[in-house]
């Protein structure tokens, strides 16, 4: 997977990790056993290879009507008022957001949940390959609490998608005052294989699959450790006669 289970988070203020590593998240073994997949492993070279070797699906918005396919030229209806919320989003998302205008926008879009909602500090949630970080997600961890019958919370990670685009470019075009200095003909063969494989839709990105796992990954590390069972045994002794 781009994410080792058994790498520790390089960034800062991140716990430390146990050298266990949880079971069922990598591909690494994988990649082992089958060396033509090494290249296809490393997150900022993905296709949509990763998705089938990981089963896994990325469901986005703005997906054509198959019902009415065709016939999009035919509809010669006025297209409906835009929403206040609509134009809210459209001049907040002009600019980059703040931590506090990124709170404030979230809380607008969550209330039709109907839930108490709290949205957690920054954090960081790291993609490494190789034993080194390839890149850095900021994210803020959203938990939505209902009360029914029972009190049910529901928990997501929300980040913003053009920023996991701007580190993938910071990796591949490092500055030139990095001690390792440039490696052109490298960076150029990642600009070939990046323009080979990149989705024409950013939204079907296979890379958040990554980013996923990463947040999964990073949640499984913050999660308390259970404690070992208990156990208990009766010592018996025997008297000969």
């Amino acid at each position: 997977m781009a994410v080792p289970d058994e790498q520790a988070d390089y960034w800062p203020n991140s716990p430390s990790t146990s050298s266990f590593p949880p079971p069922g998240l990598s591909i690494n073994k994988l990649a082992a056993l089958y060396p033509r997949e090494r290249l296809l492993v490393h997150p900022l070279r993905w296709s949509d290879r990763q998705v089938a070797l990981l089963n896994c699906r990325i469901h986005y918005r703005g997906d054509r009507d198959t019902a009415n396919h065709g016939n999009a030229n035919t509809n010669t209806d006025p297209p409906p008022p835009k929403s206040q919320l609509e134009l809210f989003l459209a001049d907040r998302l002009k600019f980059r957001l703040t931590h506090e205008e990124f709170i404030e926008t979230t809380q607008r879009l969550l209330p039709p949940l109907g839930g108490q909602i709290t949205i957690g500090d920054q954090r960081i949630a790291s993609l490494n390959f190789n034993q080194r970080p390839c890149a850095g997600v900021v994210y803020s961890g959203i938990s939505v609490s209902f009360q029914s019958t029972t009190r049910k919370t529901i928990m997501f990670p929300c980040f913003n998608h053009d920023e996991t685009a701007v580190e993938r470019r910071c990796f591949i075009s490092p500055p030139s005052h990095s001690r390792y200095g440039m490696n052109l003909p490298g960076i150029s063969r990642l600009h070939r294989h990046l323009n080979h494989h990149r989705q024409k839709d950013p939204l079907k990105d296979p890379f958040l699959v990554a980013v996923l796992i990463a947040f999964a990954q990073e949640k499984r590390r913050r999660a308390p450790k259970p404690e070992p069972p208990s156990s208990s045994f009766r010592v018996g002794t025997g008297q000969s006669h």
